[in-house]
């Protein structure tokens, strides 16, 4: 039989034999269990079954808090891991920009981001004051610049001169709660953008560009350069 609850003591052992102390003890770790329900429930020992039952009900009240804060830090970590990588459905999108020269992104991009936790955006002038806009996330843009820049020697003249060219118009771009960018002004004016747009996925970045450059000029001349390689060259490979 198990001891009375008036002559339970903190110090007290628990005889073996009793079934609700086998429970507890399980295999192995009868000892640190029975520390452990032993000072847990010795503050009870002169309140009877009453005191017992309060003693597990904050006992449930500590482990539904665990719960709860293990589950905020899966929540939180889960985030960091997926931004390493982003898919998004392909799309192109004619979109009209705001008085304020706020964009709208387009639907897919805007779920592929919400879905990784990324609410920025870098952006950068592709061919100076003659093409558009790319967009990247800030670690698609970390690794291309990387592998870009990763052996360039600071003193040859065509790596200067992309740096200075292209890099260096680089902007981080916050998406607001509608899903919108603010496209600031000196981007605007290197790529034409007035009010229409043409926006259309690449391959893991996608493009801003005025809708009459893209159709009269940036478009058909991609098709000629296209073209006009010889099949099986390194840039048709992809090399």
């Amino acid at each position: 039989m198990l001891r009375p609850w008036h002559r339970f003591q903190a110090n007290a052992p628990w005889p073996d034999a009793s079934p609700g102390f086998r429970r507890i003890r399980g295999s192995g770790d009868g000892a640190k269990n029975h520390r452990i329900f032993r000072a847990l429930l010795a503050p009870y020992a002169r309140t009877g079954f009453a005191g017992l039952k309060s003693a597990f009900k904050w006992i449930k009240v500590g482990l539904g808090g665990l719960h709860a804060h293990t589950q905020y830090l899966f929540a939180e970590r889960l985030p960091l891991v997926s931004r390493c990588s982003m898919n998004f459905e392909p799309f192109h999108s004619r979109l009209m920009l705001d008085p304020k020269g706020r964009l709208t992104l387009p639907i897919q991009l805007r779920h592929a981001l919400a879905g990784v936790g990324q609410n920025r955006l870098v952006a950068i002038a592709n061919d100076g004051d003659q093409g558009g806009l790319s967009l990247f996330t800030l670690e698609a843009y970390r690794d291309a610049i990387s592998a870009r820049t990763s052996d360039i020697d600071p003193f040859a003249p065509r790596g200067i001169d992309f740096l200075r060219a292209i890099v260096s118009t680089n902007q981080t771009l916050t998406i607001d709660g509608h899903g919108r960018v603010l496209v600031p002004g000196d981007l605007r004016a290197l790529a034409g953008i007035e009010r229409e747009v043409v926006a259309f996925s690449m391959a893991g970045w996608f493009e801003l560009w005025d809708r009459e450059r893209w159709d009269q000029h940036a478009y058909p001349e991609a098709i000629d350069r296209w073209s006009a390689l010889p099949a099986g060259t390194p840039e048709e490979d992809g090399a």
